[in-house]
């Protein structure tokens, strides 16, 4: 360890300082005992100077003694440190990864409602359609146009599911991305304390972009949930607004027949171009004539629809 390192040269220098004091003192004896009372003045000055260097080294080796100490004190504070930022980066990880893997399966939750629902729609887009055919030309195309927009919306909506379960797969990968820069950041804490200012930075960072990504996840989700909740909200005014014009018309006409009134206001889009097709030549029809006065058009061919055709011809 670098401690123990640091403690080794303080020791070997403590020891030369010391080794050269003793040669120092030995070699002024000589020259004391072998010349003559000038050369011994000159070698106690130099002796003096010599001591007196050696005096400074000594303080100067306590001096970096202490500073080591401080140094080695402040070194363990940041390697704890480091520690416990590692770990809150591993539990902010985990926690991201459940959030995604509660989205996903929200995602897959929703796609199931929505083809139970797409199912259901179809089922009744029929029935709607046979009541449309009663319904005045201009009225009709309206709610036509009305449902090719939110048959685009569906498509947009789609389109964003689609796009959302991308970014989700997009930070995913971030999130292993991060993971792995998490390992490499620690062998490189292990293998070298010298690159701890940039082991903390790269941690910073790890921890910034792992906020900006629950972020990100929690915004998609509440878009999406938005998103779909107005789309629900425009699917229920078309259908109640098809129930006022359909019941208006019925109370105009001064019909006294009940009617089923649809559940939903959707048509598939083959539903939509037959409306239109058939709506290209009657629209010379008035809304004030009486039903037995007006062309009926024939419903789509259909098991449903030849069935009541049929129950019709034989009341009449």
């Amino acid at each position: 360890m670098p401690k123990s390192k640091t403690s080794v040269s303080t020791r070997q220098l403590t020891l030369t300082s010391q080794s050269l004091g003793s040669l120092a003192a030995e070699a002024h004896d000589d020259d004391c005992s072998s010349n003559s009372s000038d050369t011994c003045t000159e070698v106690d000055a130099d002796y003096e100077n010599l001591m007196s260097r050696i005096r400074q080294q000594n303080e100067e080796i306590r001096q970096l003694q202490s500073e080591n100490k401080q140094l080695a004190e402040e070194l363990d504070q940041e390697r704890s440190l480091g520690s416990k930022q590692l770990q809150e980066l591993e539990a902010a990880s985990k926690l991201a990864e459940r959030q995604i893997q509660e989205l996903s399966a929200e995602l897959v939750r929703s796609r199931e409602a929505g083809k139970r629902a797409q199912h259901g729609y179809e089922t009744r887009a029929i029935r709607m359609h046979e009541e449309t055919l009663r319904d005045p030309f201009e009225e009709r195309r309206r709610l036509d146009i009305r449902l090719q927009q939110l048959e685009l919306d569906a498509d947009r909506m789609n389109s964003d599911l689609r796009s959302s379960a991308e970014e989700r797969t997009k930070q995913r990968e971030v999130i292993r991305q991060a993971e792995a820069d998490r390992d490499a950041a620690q062998k490189l804490y292990e293998a070298s304390e010298s690159d701890r200012a940039e082991l903390k930075q790269r941690i910073g960072e790890l921890s910034r972009r792992t906020r900006q990504q629950e972020t990100q996840l929690s915004a998609a989700a509440q878009d999406w949930l938005k998103k779909n909740r107005q789309l629900g909200v425009m699917r229920e005014d078309v259908r109640w607004k098809k129930i006022e014009s359909r019941v208006t018309h019925k109370l105009d006409m001064g019909s006294t027949a009940t009617y089923e009134l649809p559940k939903a206001a959707y048509l598939p889009k083959r539903l939509a171009q037959s409306l239109k097709e058939d709506g290209g030549g009657g629209g010379g029809g008035s809304g004030s004539q009486k039903r037995s006065d007006s062309p009926q058009r024939s419903p789509p061919k259909s098991s449903s629809g030849a069935r009541k055709e049929g129950r019709k011809s034989t009341a009449a």
